[in-house]
């Protein structure tokens, strides 16, 4: 139990570092670059898992933690790329 309350702790102070820098953006779906990743499925109660199935479960929620990294941080450079890009073709406005 100490382990997920320590995660949730480690996720929201990644979440308010990363929120006090810059927003991470996303792509929407069906876009040609968006990322997709396996919904999460690390949920247990724990009861009779041997310290094998446990470590297997462990390995398997740091891998998808891994890649959900990957995916987002993919898809903010992307999406960055497209506003900065979109913001530069746009004409200025002209002054009244």
């Amino acid at each position: 139990m100490a382990d997920q309350a320590t995660k949730t702790e480690t996720k929201s102070k990644k979440a308010a570092k990363s929120s006090a820098e810059e927003p991470t953006l996303s792509l929407p779906a069906g876009h040609p670059e968006a990322g997709y990743y396996p919904p999460d499925l690390s949920f247990r109660d724990g009861a009779g898992e041997s310290d094998e199935e446990q470590a297997a479960l462990d390995e398997q929620i740091a891998d998808r933690d891994d890649l959900v990294a990957a995916v987002e941080a993919h898809e903010h450079e992307i999406a960055t790329a497209e506003r900065e890009a979109a913001l530069s073709e746009e004409p200025e406005a002209a002054p009244k």
